[in-house]
Formats: C-alpha cells, sequence, structure tokens
C-alpha cells in the first residue's frame, strides 16, 4: 500500500470508536504529516504486517490515542522527521515480537515516542537512530521486557531510550533484555534519564555500550535510576563515567556483575549529585579510568558490601578519586592499582569501614594506596599484602589532625623498616646469634614494638622469640643445618597485624629422595597421564634433576614412544613433580606396570620409583546393520549398511569412526570377494555399505510347495585392532518368487513314426532361464502324456532348457496343441503354456 495524507493517517485513520485489524499487509512508502500510515483513536491490532520506508512528522507508521496490540511485524527503514520514527503512542500499546530496524528520527524516539502506557516485549530491535533516544523516549509508563536489542544510536543522548518527565509517574522498566552495541554521541549510551523520572533495569545483559558522558547511565535533574541483578560487560566512555550521575538525580546499583567498564574520569561512575549514588552487592571487576578507576565523586557516593577488583586508574585512584562525601562500609576490595594513589584519593570527606582490602598497591615508589589530604575516618578494616614488597605504601595522611585511624587489622602489609636484620650473619660453633629491631609509622595507631619473631626455614617453624621495646636476641642451634636454604623471620605483634621477613643463611646439605609414580588406568585412542612426584627423605618437593619414565621396563623416548629406538625423553623436575600426557596407542595394549628413575643432582640423590600398576584396555563398540529392501527379487541387488558406533565408557574421543572393517555373513556363511577372500569392508565416517547381488534361482520360501519364507540373516562384524570383538549385528531379508514364462521354438510331429518333439525354454522374469531343474509333463489336446500303465510321464529340465523328442501319439485325432505344465519351485512359480504351432511331416 502506497498513499499519502495531508495530515493524519497517510491510509488509516481510525476514529475513536473504531476496531481496525490489519493482518499480512505490505505498508510501503506511505506518508502523512501525524501517522504516516496510521492514525488511530481506537482499537487497533496491527499483526504480521511489513512497514517499509514510510516517512512523516510524527509516528512514521502509527500514531495512537486509543489501544494498540502491534505483534510480528516488520518495521524497516521508516523515517520521521521529528520524533517517532515508528510509533508515537498516547494511549495504550502492546507491541510484542516484532522486528525493528533501521528507523530513524530527526529529532527524538527512532522507534517509539511514548507519552501513554507502552509495553514492548520479545522484540528484536537494530540499527535505530536518532539525536534524542535511539530507539525510545518515554514520558508516560513503559515496560520493555525480554527483548533483543543492538546496534542503536543516539547522535546526542538515550541510545537506547530517553526517559524525562515533567509530571509525577513516569516511570520505565527494563527488564530481562539483551542490550547489545549502543552508543549516544554525547550521553548515556544506554538510558538518559531526567527531570522527574524513575527508571528501573533488572535483570539485563548490557554488552559494550559506548558514550562521551556515561556508557550505561546518564542521569540529570531529580531522576532516579535503579539498576538490579543486570551483568553489564565492556562500557566504554571517551569522558565520565558508565553511569554519570549529575544536578539531582539519585542511582541506585544492588546485585548486579559489572566488568569492563573504562572512561577518563571514574571508569564505572562519575557523580556530581547532591544526592546518593549507592553501590550495595555488587560484584565489579577491571574498571579502568584515567582518574578513579572505579569512581570519580564530586558528590555523595555510598559503597555497600560489594566485591571489588582488578580496576586501574591509569593516573591516580584506582578505586575513588573523592572530592565530595564518600561512605565504604562492608566491601571486599583487591587488586586495585594505579600510578598515584593505588586505592583512594580523599580530598573532602571519607568513611572507610568495615571492608576487607587486599592486594591492592601503588605503581609510584614515593605515593601509597590510601592517601588523604583532608578528612578520612578509616576503622575496623582489614588490610592484607597492600603492598609492593619494598616499602610501606599503604596509608598517607598530610591532615593528621582530621584522620581517624583504628581497630584495623593488617596482614603482609610490607612496613618500612618494620623488621630490621643485618643483611650477613655467620654462624659459629654449630650457634647463630643476632639482634632485630622494629619501628611502625604513626599513623597506623598500633604498636609493634612487642611481639614476637619467628624463624623459618622453608615452610618449617625453628624456633620464637620474643620482641622486648622492639628489639629481639636470636640465637639458633646450626647443628642440623646441613641443607642449603634461607632463614625467614616472620615478626608478629601481640595482635599479629604485621610480617616480614629475610633469608640470610646459606648450608649445604645432600638429601635422599622419594621416587613416586601414579598408576595408569586407559583406553587405546585415549590419552595416559604420567604423573611422578620427587620430594626429599622430609617430604620437601624437588627442583633440580632429570627423570624418565619407563613401562614394562622400555623407557619413554623423544618422539613420545616406549618402543623406539629414539633417545630417553629427560624431564626436568620443578616443584616436586613431573606429569606428562601421551596417546594410548594400540601397542601399550600389554602395558602392566610403569616405574621412573631420577638423576639426582648435587643437592639429591638419584633414585627409582615404586611399582604401580598399568592398564590399556581395548576400545568397545555397538554395531548395527540395516538391508534395502527387505524384500528383494533374485537377480537384483540388496545394500547391506552398517553403523559402527564408539561406546567406549568414559572416553573423550568417541569420534566419528573410520577405521577398521566389516565382516558379512549370510546365513552363517562368510561372504568373499572376487578373489574368493573374506570380503572386508571398510568403514568411513562411522558407517560400512556393501551391495550383495542376489543370485539367479535364490530360494524364496522352505521347500516347493511350502508357504514360509524363507529368512536370509545378513550377519555384521567389525574388526579393529584397537576395539574388543564386537557384538554381531544381524538384518534379515525375504526374495520374492520370480514368476516364469515357457516359450515354445518348435513344435514337430512326425505322422510316420507317431511321435512327438518340442523344443522350449523357461525364463524367469528377466528373461533370462531359470536356474535348476522343473519337473514337467506334456499334454496333447489337453490330455496328458501317459506310460502304457497309465502314469503321468514326468520330465526334469536341467536350467530352463526344453529338447524333447520320440514322445509317442496314442490319439488318433488331429493334434491341435501342446501344452507343458511346471509347478512351482522355492524360487519359481509354477506355469502353464499351450502352442497350436505345430508342423507335421
Amino acid at each position: 500500500i502506497n498513499n499519502s495524507g495531508i495530515s493524519q493517517g497517510g491510509c488509516i485513520y481510525n476514529t475513536k470508536n473504531g476496531n481496525i485489524t490489519l493482518i499480512k499487509n505490505i505498508f510501503q512508502s506511505n506518508h502523512a504529516y501525524d501517522g504516516g500510515v496510521i492514525y488511530t483513536l481506537g482499537f487497533t491490532n496491527i499483526t504480521n504486517n511489513k512497514f517499509l520506508n514510510n516517512y512523516g512528522s510524527s509516528g512514521v507508521v502509527i500514531e495512537s490515542k486509543g489501544n494498540n496490540i502491534i505483534c510480528n511485524n516488520l518495521f524497516d527503514s521508516n523515517i520521521a522527521s521529528f520524533d517517532g520514527g515508528v510509533i508515537v503512542n498516547d494511549g495504550y500499546s502492546l507491541v510484542e515480537n516484532n522486528t525493528i530496524q533501521n528507523n530513524r528520527a530527526e529529532y527524538i524516539a527512532g522507534f517509539l515516542n511514548n507519552g501513554g502506557t507502552v509495553v514492548l516485549r520479545y522484540n528484536t530491535i537494530n540499527n535505530n537512530t536518532a539525536p534524542i533516544g535511539g530507539v525510545l523516549a518515554n514520558h508516560g509508563r513503559m515496560e520493555v521486557i525480554n527483548n533483543t536489542i543492538f546496534n542503536n544510536i543516539a547522535t546526542n543522548m538515550g541510545g537506547l531510550i530517553y526517559n524525562y518527565g515533567y509530571y509525577s509517574n513516569i516511570t520505565a522498566i527494563i527488564e530481562n533484555n539483551t542490550i547489545i552495541n549502543n552508543t549516544a554521541t554525547n550521553y548515556g549510551g544506554v538510558v538518559y534519564n531526567d527531570h522527574i523520572a524513575t527508571i528501573n533495569l533488572t535483570n539485563n545483559i548490557i554488552l559494550n555500550s559506548n558514550s562521551t558522558l556515561g556508557s550505561l547511565v546518564c542521569a540529570a535533574g531529580n531522576s532516579t535510576v535503579y539498576m538490579n541483578n543486570n551483568t553489564m560487560i565492556n562500557q566504554t566512555t571517551s569522558n565520565a563515567g558508565s553511569i554519570f550521575n549529575t544536578h539531582n538525580a539519585t542511582v541506585t546499583l544492588t546485585n548486579n556483575n559489572i566488568y569492563n567498564s573504562t572512561a577518563v574520569l571514574g571508569g564505572l561512575v562519575y557523580t556530581n549529585s547532591i544526592h546518593n549514588v549507592t553501590l550495595t552487592g555488587n560484584n565489579i571487576q577491571n574498571t579502568t579510568a584515567n582518574y578513579g578507576g572505579v569512581i570519580f565523586n564530586v558528590g555523595v557516593v555510598v559503597l555497600n558490601n560489594n566485591t571489588i577488583k582488578d580496576s586501574v586508574a591509569r593516573t591516580n585512584s584506582g578505586l575513588l578519586y573523592n572530592r565530595g562525601n564518600a561512605l565504604l562500609n562492608g566491601n571486599t576490595i583487591s587488586n586495585i592499582s594505579s600510578e598515584n594513589a593505588g586505592l583512594i584519593l580523599n580530598n573532602k570527606i571519607l568513611v572507610l569501614n568495615n571492608n576487607t582490602i587486599t592486594d591492592n598497591y601503588v605503581l609510584n615508589d614515593t605515593r601509597f594506596v590510601i592517601e588523604n589530604y583532608n578528612t578520612a575516618n578509616i576503622t575496623n578494616n582489614l588490610f592484607v599484602n597492600n603492598t609492593d614488597n619494598v616499602r610501606d605504601m599503604l596509608l598517607y595522611s598530610n591532615n593528621t589532625e582530621n584522620t581517624h585511624v583504628s581497630n584495623n587489622i593488617y596482614i603482609d602489609n610490607l612496613l618500612n623498616d618494620t623488621l630490621i636484620v643485618p643483611v650477613n650473619v655467620t654462624a659459629h660453633n654449630n650457634e647463630l646469634k643476632f639482634n632485630v629491631t622494629l619501628n611502625l609509622r604513626e599513623i597506623y595507631n598500633d604498636t609493634i614494638r612487642n611481639g614476637t619473631v619467628t624463624v623459618y626455614i622453608g615452610d618449617t617453624l625453628i624456633d620464637t622469640f620474643d620482641v622486648i621495646n622492639g628489639t629481639s636476641n636470636i640465637t639458633l642451634d646450626t647443628t642440623d643445618f646441613n641443607y642449603i636454604t634461607h632463614l625467614k623471620l616472620v615478626y608478629t605483634s601481640l595482635s599479629k597485624h604485621y610480617q616480614n621477613q629475610i633469608g640470610n643463611v646459606t648450608v649445604y646439605s645432600i638429601r635422599s629422595t622419594i621416587i613416586t609414580v601414579e598408576p595408569i588406568n586407559s583406553v587405546v585412542g585415549e590419552e595416559i597421564t604420567l604423573i611422578a612426584h620427587i620430594t626429599d627423605n622430609n617430604n620437601r618437593a624437588i627442583t633440580g634433576g632429570n627423570l624418565v619414565f619407563k613401562i614394562n621396563g622400555k623407557t619413554l623416548r623423544t618422539d613420545g614412544k616406549f618402543n623406539s629406538e629414539a633417545s630417553p625423553l629427560k624431564f626436568k623436575v620443578v616443584n616436586g613433580s613431573v606429569v606428562y600426557t601421551i596417546p594410548a596407542e594400540l601397542y601399550l595394549r600389554g602395558a602392566v606396570n610403569v616405574t621412573a628413575s631420577y638423576s639426582g643432582t648435587y643437592r639429591y640423590i638419584q633414585n627409582r620409583s615404586n611399582v604401580a600398576n598399568a592398564s590399556v584396555a581395548l576400545r568397545n563398540a555397538t554395531v548395527t546393520v540395516t538391508v534395502n529392501p527387505n524384500q528383494v527379487n533374485q537377480d537384483t541387488d540388496i545394500n547391506y549398511t552398517v553403523n559402527v558406533t564408539d561406546t567406549s565408557k568414559d572416553c573423550k574421543n568417541t569420534t566419528i569412526i573410520n577405521e577398521g572393517y566389516v565382516i558379512f555373513k549370510l546365513n552363517g556363511i562368510t561372504i568373499n570377494d572376487t578373489n574368493n577372500s573374506t570380503l572386508l569392508v571398510p568403514v568411513n565416517n562411522g558407517t560400512a555399505t556393501y551391495t550383495y547381488h542376489v543370485p539367479r534361482g535364490t530360494s524364496a520360501v522352505v521347500g516347493n510347495g511350502n508357504l514360509t519364507l524363507r529368512t536370509y540373516n545378513v550377519t555384521a562384524t567389525y574388526i579393529n585392532k584397537a576395539f574388543n570383538p564386537s557384538n554381531n549385528a544381524n538384518a534379515i531379508y525375504n526374495v520374492l518368487k520370480s514368476r516364469i514364462n515357457i516359450n515354445f521354438a518348435n513344435v514337430t510331429v512326425n505322422n510316420s513314426t507317431k511321435t512327438l518333439s518340442i523344443k522350449a525354454n523357461i525364463t524367469d522374469y528377466n528373461n533370462n532361464l531359470v536356474v535348476g531343474t522343473n519337473k514337467i509333463c506334456v499334454k496333447i489336446n489337453g490330455n496328458t502324456v501317459r506310460d502304457s500303465e497309465g502314469n503321468v510321464i514326468y520330465y526334469y529340465i536341467n536350467n530352463g532348457s526344453i529338447d524333447l523328442s520320440n514322445i509317442n501319439i496314442t490319439t488318433k485325432s488331429k493334434i491341435n496343441n501342446i501344452t507343458i505344465v511346471t509347478g512351482d519351485r522355492e524360487a519359481y512359480t509354477d506355469c502353464r503354456s499351450t502352442t497350436s504351432k505345430i508342423n507335421i511331416i
């Protein structure tokens, strides 16, 4: 349909009480100022239509103030010069299961501008464009549920939706959608929320959104944004914040999974609103920015019970750049870094309470993980391993008067000069003595001057010494120090907050070894994992030396085989183990045991392992056979088809079989090839096929005159050295009896000798001579030829060729016809034939 209207409804104008149903139409290139195709005040059912290349000012396809059901339509390449590239809705619309693509509005709402109530669900929405609201604009009530939305663009704001409200009850619900590759040039790659509007985003998957400000959400005015249980990945903002919160807007994020957000300011959040941005129970990973790897705050931000990790600020503040009010409570924060202020830089008010802060670091060797330049309250936190293992880099404040630090726990945070030890010490007469001292910066509001220093060799505790007034006197008995090691000195305060270590004594030793190999249990065609554990006599893992494996006493070679002449394959021993995987080849079928030999080093003695059991079993296959057809004529072909399936249990390589052969038997007799050898049919792609030619004269029934069909049983057996003998698969078929014809060639009556001669043949349905012996009788003028005692004379005909002579003629009447009769056989039907063509001599 191609129409135009001056004002409203290029094709259809539906009045207030109207009821219109449109099904399976194509509306193309229609035009009107409002409602380029349809302007409706009543009820409209629009189903299974195509709307293509329509254009107008507003609501290019539909402008509605009534009720609409819009289902299973295609909206493609419609253009509005103002708003609603497809729909302007001021009534109620259900938009379901449509494909919505390539639509455009020159000002707002590339697809739909809603001032009423609209539900969009199960639609596919892609490549729609508008300056404001690439797909949707809402100033009514909107539900967007279970849609697939991708590649939509707003050249200004709101790549998916522009949600704005000048009065109350403006609500948009975005739920259970998949939202991919949506873009806004300036604000809100997915959502722009403004004025007093509210938007809820719940259970969505949002990927690859882009914008200059707020690649996910831009919230402005007095609007409210709720984001719950979403998964949001790969958001890219060229300026500030995947979530950009400004003016008096409020944003709440709860229980979301957020990965790989990138911006210049605030990798996830940028806020300068006087109202809260609240994050609770979220999982936030791999966010990146120049300043504020996760958050850049100039307003108010609250973080409760979130898990935040693996985020980076290129310049400053891997987690939070704070120039407003920030409260962090109950969060787990790990592996956050920046060049400066690795975790937090605070320039205003910071409350850091009851958080677990682990493995965060600063790259600049003069800066700190947390830096305070104003007011900070840091209490009841757990700090673990926030260090570069070189210096104290955890806390810094230039405003000690307004910095309150208390009741924190510090574990493995390297504090500069916390444990001061001599660089070198020497043991004399089996005794080693030296002193250590301790020091701690005042900012931590804690003391480590009294506690213990514990000495370890490797992970073995040697002794523990008291620290009194910052000093500990270490005395060690070195009688048993007969191996190379480093002493590890660990200082622990009375509250066990801090640890440091240093190694400074070298001892040489030779240690005996224990080599243990694990048993092998595999299947031909799978993998064998050879595992050896190498420890010293104290059960410590060994690094150094070489190890070789053997199966049945034969060494594993560099070509990965045990049965070759290649060089032995030697494995470097690292951390007490050697693990190597090889294919379980057929030659390993006879494996009985596995062992290993260790070469030793200058520190460890060579040794051989235990003898462990080894088993490599054959595979299993299931075979089925079918015949086609299952009833066949003699002297024709029948196809035998075998399917071979690898059914080896607990195996990974049960792929399609392309090896081995199938042997066929017919009624227990093996089928041979043309050389009279056993026929071997190869298996390709799990299938073996053989075409068998049913010989002429093949029996169809069991015995002459018997109605019982003879059954031909095909037996298939799969042969493969890598497999256990397969089960025999069977299929049956029957051979149909051939009808026969008796064809007379010459019938001659000799009146002088009173004898009859007949030349004829018996042929099957293919006009071939029958095979075998037929029993026939002859009738002269309908009377059966008999001997002198009145018995019927029967003639036995071999292979269908009839040549009878000297048949006595007893009748005195003129001979008018001759008839030959033969009964049925196992392979052939019965037949009689009469001829009146008789030669008289």
